[in-house]
Formats: structure tokens, C-alpha cells, sequence
């Protein structure tokens, strides 16, 4: 990536590490229905403090909406970039599904061995009692549903949520039946985009708004597909911006970012999720009107090692913290802890883990791709 957007690198780590903060704090704290409202006298304040200031990783949910957007702007200007070399034919769109494939599956493939691992420990071995029958702070719990063979192949399909469960513990895998498909789709788009970027977006919103109320769709994955992939749309037209194809100032498309204050607090929802990712265009947009000597873009860049491993963060934080939490409830009679101190070390250890696994799972496979 040319050094003049390596920011983003950075602002996909933060991202990811705000997603690990924010489960780790769900997971490995007692929180505020089972705790602090309960036996607030028993909080010094130090830990009040602390209990209101990991409220702010309570969005995780947007955060992953900040990489789907990410992700439409870095393949829409890599695929421009490799355009301009290349021949747009069949061949190209081979070697790009290639290379989708080598960025997704390696990590993704180690991440479900080490969901089965840990699980079979907690649940067979150990014996943890959560994973059979959830706990007050969590309904997860395994089932000869979401540990079949079935849904291990069709979880490896990305076909998790629409025809088999996400497979074990390891939740955050969500996204990722979306990110394939959206790697899938896009060079049916490409053309038509290529020509005329209002029409080809015209059809990502008809797409969105027959995903919820006038069709009923032959094929259903399409239907949960096409239910969100404007956002990662918006990314593209963000790349048209950048690319100078839109006629459309950073610093005016920036004011979008004041959508955000007016939909934090609303439900989850597709078209809630719209407005946050306008909001987090505009974010982006902030981001690109700075020079590159601002201290934050020279922060962003320093954080590309964070960013290098923030795929890894990200599919393998959710089965370890799974498996943490059932302990911290086996052996403390099902109850969390009251204090913030398994936070800290866990969050730390899961980026070093993820640092030294992506050397080895991931880099290999980009280098040889480069």
C-alpha cells in the first residue's frame, strides 16, 4: 500500500483491537446487570471509573462495519491500480479470486482447528459446564448443531448464518460469510461501474431495499448478501472519491462523520447500519483531508504492525475468550469477576499470540502473492 494511505493499515488494527477490548470486557468482567448495579457499594472507585470507561467498546458491531468499508475501498483501488496493467479478462478475475482466497483461508482455516481444539477441551476434557448450558452472562453454548461436520464444511463455504450456524464458539466468523460474497460479487459490478458509478450504485440500494420487503428471493444467501453489502459499497465510491473520478472534496464528504452522534444509541438495524457507514465514510474522509505530516496519520502509520495482524486479532480472539470465561465460571462458582485485572493481560497476550501468528499463517502467503 502506497505510504500516503498506510494510515489505514493502523486504523484497521485500532479497529480490531477495539472489537477484542470490547468482548474481552463482556466475557471476562462481571458487567453492569450482574455487578455494578447490583453491589455498586462494593466498587471502589477506581474500578467505577474503569467499569464506565470500557462502556466505550460497547459498539463492536460498527467497528466491523469500519472493515467492511475498508475493505470495498482497498479492493475497488487495487483492482483500478491492477487495470491499468492488465487486461480485465478472465484471467484476471482468476487471479483475483486467488488472491481473495489466499488473504481469507489461512487464517481462517487455523482459526476453525483452533475453535474445535479449544472447545473439545472445554467441553469433552475440562468438562467446563458453560459450554453445554450457557451462564447468566452468556447464552452460548454448544450443540450438535454448530459442532457438526456439516457445519464445519459449510462454515469452510462461508455459508455460516444463512444455511448452517457458526461453527463452536467462535462468533466474530460472522463477517466473514459477508466479506467472501462481497469478494464474489464485486466483478459482476466492476463493469458496470467502470462505465457509470451512479447506476452500478443505484443497483447496490434496489438490491438492499428487495433484501428486506418486496422479494422473496430463490436464492437466500443473495437476499443476506445484498442486505449488506452497500456498506462495503460505500467504500468503493470513498476509492472513486479518492481516485478523483467523484468530484467530491475529503474535507466536505467529512461532515458526514456527524451522522454518528445522532445513531449511537439507536438499535441495531440494515438501515441503521447505513447511517453508520455514511458516518464512518465520513470518518475516513477526515482521516484522508490531513496532511501526512499530521501527528494522527504519523500515529496511524506507526500502528501498520497492529494492522498486519488485525485479520488474526479479529478470527481468533472470540474461541480464546470462550474458553477463559468458562474457566474463570467453573472455578469461581459461575460468577465473573467484579475486578477489570483479566482484561489487561488477556487483550495483551491475544495481540502478541496474533503478531507471532501472523508471521507464520498469513505473511507467507501475501508475500507469495505479491
Amino acid at each position: 500500500m502506497k505510504k500516503h494511505i498506510q494510515f489505514l493499515d493502523g486504523l484497521r488494527g485500532l479497529a480490531a483491537l477495539y472489537v477484542l477490548i470490547g468482548h474481552a470486557r463482556w466475557l471476562l468482567w462481571e458487567g453492569f446487570q450482574h455487578g455494578i448495579n447490583v453491589h455498586p457499594n462494593d466498587y471502589s472507585l477506581f474500578e467505577k471509573l474503569q467499569a464506565y470507561f470500557f462502556t466505550i467498546f460497547r459498539f463492536g458491531h460498527n467497528a466491523v462495519l469500519l472493515f467492511f468499508v475498508l475493505s470495498g475501498f482497498v479492493i475497488h483501488l487495487s483492482t483500478h491500480n491492477s487495470a491499468k496493467r492488465l487486461s480485465v479478462d478472465s484471467k484476471f478475475w482468476i487471479k483475483y479470486l486467488k488472491n481473495r482466497i489466499k488473504r481469507l483461508y489461512p487464517a481462517f482455516i487455523f482459526a476453525i482447528l483452533l475453535t474445535a481444539a479449544l472447545d473439545y477441551i472445554g467441553n469433552n476434557i475440562l468438562n467446563f459446564s458453560n459450554y453445554r448450558t450457557g451462564s447468566i452472562y452468556s447464552s452460548f453454548h454448544l450443540n450438535e448443531e454448530n459442532t457438526s461436520i456439516a457445519t464445519f464444511l459449510g462454515n469452510l463455504l462461508f455459508l455460516m448464518r444463512t444455511y448452517v450456524p457458526i461453527f463452536g464458539s467462535n462468533g466474530a466468523t460472522w463477517s466473514l460469510s459477508y466479506e467472501w460474497w462481497f469478494y464474489v460479487i464485486y466483478p459482476f459490478f466492476y463493469y458496470t461501474a467502470k462505465k457509470n458509478i451512479v447506476l452500478a450504485t443505484i443497483l447496490q440500494i434496489i438490491f438492499f431495499c428487495l433484501s428486506f420487503k418486496f422479494l422473496d428471493w430463490p436464492i437466500q444467501l443473495l437476499r443476506d448478501v445484498f442486505s449488506m453489502m452497500l456498506i462495503w459499497w460505500l467504500g468503493v465510491l470513498l476509492a472513486e472519491v479518492y481516485l478523483r473520478k467523484i468530484k467530491i472534496n475529503f474535507t466536505h464528504l467529512s461532515i458526514l462523520i456527524l451522522i454518528i452522534p445522532f445513531v449511537i444509541y439507536k438499535p441495531s438495524s440494515s438501515y441503521n447500519d447505513i447511517l453508520w457507514g455514511l458516518g464512518l465514510v465520513g470518518l475516513l474522509s477526515f482521516f484522508f483531508s490531513l496532511n501526512e505530516n499530521n501527528i494522527l496519520i504519523k500515529v496511524l502509520i506507526k500502528l501498520k504492525w497492529l494492522g498486519d495482524c488485525s485479520y488474526t486479532i479479529y478470527i481468533i480472539h472470540v474461541p480464546i475468550l470462550i474458553f477463559v470465561h468458562s474457566y474463570i465460571l467453573e472455578v469461581n462458582n459461575h460468577k465473573l469477576p467484579q475486578h477489570f485485572w483479566f482484561i489487561y493481560p488477556f487483550v495483551a497476550s491475544i495481540v502478541l499470540i496474533s503478531y507471532l501468528l501472523s508471521m507464520i499463517i498469513e505473511k507467507p502467503f501475501l508475500n507469495k502473492r505479491k
